[in-house]
């Protein structure tokens, strides 16, 4: 067997284990440090590229998009970005229900605590992204 075949097997092997095993590029940590959305947003410079969980209040954006914010920092927001692998999640279309009920219009909330990768784009619109790795708890809120 040629050196060339052995090392393409010895590859194949490698990747092959890496996929059964289901350890994926970017994994995300099992235990993610909690957050303080305020932090997120007053701080995000701390934060970028950070895998955190957050407990938020979420309502709807204008353009079919969640807001995430807290009581003592209401005045800006994290969008949330949703990766399209995870359409199909229970707790997603929970989170989108409470939070898109009689949308437009609506003044629909929820509580939720997330994971997600936070990102910080300075100068950018929207400047603090959380992208959504889980949904780990929602809380439809009363309409005001």
């Amino acid at each position: 067997m040629s050196r060339t075949r052995i090392r393409g097997s010895l590859c194949f092997l490698i990747i092959f284990q890496a996929c059964a095993s289901g350890q994926a590029v970017n994994p995300v940590p099992q235990q993610a440090p909690q957050v303080d959305i305020c932090s997120l947003i007053r701080e995000p410079q701390m934060y970028d590229g950070r895998v955190v969980r957050v407990d938020a209040e979420a309502r709807a954006g204008a353009h079919y998009e969640i807001l995430l914010s807290g009581k003592s920092c209401s005045e800006a927001v994290v969008v949330l970005s949703i990766p399209k692998d995870l359409d199909d999640d229970e707790s997603l279309a929970r989170l989108r229900e409470s939070v898109f009920k009689g949308f437009p219009g609506t003044t629909a909330r929820a509580e939720a605590t997330l994971v997600g990768r936070f990102k910080w784009h300075q100068d950018q619109v929207p400047a603090r992204v959380l992208k959504l790795a889980e949904v780990v708890a929602v809380n439809t809120l009363h309409e005001n």
